[in-house]
């Protein structure tokens, strides 16, 4: 993890002196990362400051100082059967301008990508799900891209992960009647990796994977959900040959 050194507080910031330093490294790690899960930044900030992640000097910092001076949104979404949720955060435009000032290069946080490439404050239960799984995969060890750029013509994936010789385009699909899909990634990947939102409905999509004769491996956002706590536990819960049963 790189140090910085803490910039002077700005003098129209009501945060303590002695809070600044946590919010400084808060607002670092936004502007220098793309993910967005506030649970994920958290925990960084409570390692590097040698915290316990449920301390108020760490929840406060993304929950109340950050949010009062206005230098990050934040949104809590359910996803999943009205019980599960997601709060993720990002910069504003007033916080982007202030790392700026910094001399820090402000990269394209994964939220913001959503919402610039695909619609995704109009699907905010689609954004949480992508969210939660690319949560769930960089806990495993994945490099996630989300929303990848292919240079095919309607290919358009939800996700790209990478580890070290391992490249896949992934799926979050809530729906079902996918066969076009199907097809085009039986095209282009030669299988599909699909992340469901329960074992139920994923088994409707491998069904239709295997209607076109297409391979592939599933997980879903319960059991995600229910092992967010244990990344031990395999990303992906079941794998399937598109000719067999």
């Amino acid at each position: 993890m790189k140090i910085i050194t803490v910039p002077p507080r700005p003098k129209d910031l009501k945060i303590l002196n002695r809070r600044w330093p946590l919010a400084a490294y808060a607002l670092y790690f936004l502007a220098t990362q793309s993910n967005s899960a506030r649970i994920e930044h958290e925990k960084q900030l409570a390692e590097y400051f040698e915290k316990p992640v449920e301390s108020k000097l760490i929840r406060n910092t993304y929950r109340k100082d950050l949010l009062r001076e206005e230098l990050i949104h934040s949104k809590t979404t359910k996803y999943l059967r009205g019980v599960y949720s997601i709060t993720i955060i990002r910069l504003s435009e007033k916080g982007r301008e202030l790392c700026q000032s910094f001399g820090w290069e402000v990269c394209e946080n994964e939220w913001q990508r959503l919402i610039t490439r695909h619609s995704g404050d109009d699907q905010p239960r689609h954004t949480a799900s992508m969210i939660v799984f690319s949560l769930s995969a960089r806990m495993r060890g994945w490099k996630v891209t989300t929303l990848p750029e292919t240079n095919t013509p309607y290919f358009y994936p939800d996700l790209l992960l990478e580890k070290d010789d391992q490249k896949m385009y992934v799926e979050v699909e809530l729906g079902s009647r996918k066969k076009e899909k199907w097809n085009l990634y039986k095209k282009m990947q030669g299988y599909a990796a699909i992340c469901g939102k329960t074992l139920v409905s994923t088994d409707t999509l491998i069904r239709e994977c295997k209607e076109v004769q297409l391979d592939g491996i599933a997980t879903d956002l319960e059991y995600l959900a229910e092992l967010r706590n244990r990344p031990e536990v395999p990303l992906w819960r079941e794998k399937w040959d598109g000719i067999g049963e």
